[in-house]
């Protein structure tokens, strides 16, 4: 799922790589800080969804940056039903 995020007056983009009820993985250029909170936007086909995320890590491969892992606060009652259907392919 492709994703934009916003952060410090700025969107910036990735690819969210997994997904639970709680949290994601974010494939991206643009690391945050960990403890970050910002806004995740994921279009969808008919709709928009807003998660406000945390970062909790940043991961890397051999020195390069790779991601970040987000907790998610309050995830929405559409965020969930997305994830359901997910989990049930």
């Amino acid at each position: 799922m492709y994703a934009r995020f916003f952060y410090g007056n700025l969107f910036y983009s990735g690819s969210i790589l997994n997904v639970s009820d709680s949290g994601m993985f974010i494939s991206t250029k643009r690391i945050l800080p960990v403890d970050a909170i910002f806004v995740v936007i994921i279009r969808l086909e008919h709709e928009l969804l807003k998660v406000i995320a945390r970062v909790n890590r940043i991961t890397s491969t051999s020195g390069n940056t790779t991601g970040i892992g987000v907790t998610l606060l309050s995830p929405s009652r559409s965020y969930l039903d997305l994830i359901g259907k997910i989990k049930t392919v």
